[in-house]
């Protein structure tokens, strides 16, 4: 594995090879733990109170250092009209063009080279819409079991005049996978964990033939990471990249405002270590 997984700017090596995770027994449990109701409750409910605080902050936010224009206004989707809202996310770093930066990179190259992206958790349809938007791809399919956020990311699509360019439906299994890739298909994930189930190659032999970008969450499941490109290795080039800090200084609309406005605008609040998967298929045509 040490052959294909390269690693960028990771927090715990700058030697760009992958340090192995240590876990202690008790982390079995931890994510046990997490698998029950009760934890789930829990953190639903404490969620809602932390977005109903942000909500407001980000309202107050976007009336004062973007003047209630609600457009995105630099990175790789500059010019999009956006919507009030984000789901699971922050808004601010959306509306700036910050958001997930660390993958400009990764789509930069997408231009021309995949006719469908399979968007499988697609939120309030940032990247859905904006790939399109910004004429990265040709179509997107876009899945979220969240009826809230298929509501939105629609009415973004509508905003756009993009609606006829991207579909929007809610579960995505591996039937669905199986059905929908084809040549010049990305898969584009953000799932909170499920990418373990979903990105498996013995229940979805299509796999193999695509290439996939993946946001991991090891911080909810012990070795995701590692379990899903063992999956992969003898079928793709595999790379991670690493949550940095943002550089106010490349976001012009941050300029003259004091820092704890600016930090405030740039935090998308993701634990340390947070990372995303690049895997290209040796049987495709990315490189």
């Amino acid at each position: 594995m040490a052959d294909t997984l390269q690693l960028v700017e990771s927090p715990e090596s700058t030697s760009g090879r992958r340090v192995a995770s240590q876990f202690s027994p008790w982390q079995h449990v931890r994510d046990l733990y997490h698998e029950t109701a009760w934890y789930q409750r829990k953190r639903q409910a404490k969620r809602a109170r932390k977005v109903a605080r942000r909500h407001q902050r980000d309202a107050e936010i976007v009336a004062t250092v973007f003047g209630n224009d609600l457009t995105v206004r630099s990175g790789l989707f500059q010019g999009m009209r956006y919507i009030d809202s984000a789901c699971g996310s922050h808004l601010l770093p959306k509306l700036l063009g910050s958001y997930e930066e660390q993958l400009f990179d990764w789509i930069k190259k997408f231009d021309g080279r995949y006719r469908t992206v399979i968007n499988v958790g697609c939120a309030e349809g940032y990247f859905a819409v904006g790939l399109v938007f910004a004429g990265l791809t040709d179509r997107v399919l876009a899945y979220d079991i969240d009826p809230r956020a298929i509501a939105l990311a629609s009415q973004l699509a509508a905003l756009n005049g993009l609606q006829d360019l991207i579909e929007f439906h809610s579960k995505c299994d591996h039937d669905e996978l199986t059905s929908q890739i084809g040549p010049d298909t990305l898969i584009f994930c953000d799932i909170e964990g499920h990418e373990l189930i979903l990105l498996d190659p013995q229940k979805c032999p299509a796999l193999r033939t695509c290439d996939i970008v993946f946001e991991a969450h090891d911080v909810l499941i012990s070795e995701l990471t590692d379990t899903i490109t063992r999956r992969f290795n003898d079928t793709h080039e595999i790379s991670v990249v690493y949550d940095t800090d943002r550089d106010r200084a490349q976001y012009p609309v941050l300029d003259g405002w004091p820092e704890s406005i600016a930090e405030v605008v740039l935090d998308e609040e993701r634990p340390i270590g947070m990372s995303w998967v690049r895997m290209l298929s040796r049987h495709g045509t990315a490189s």
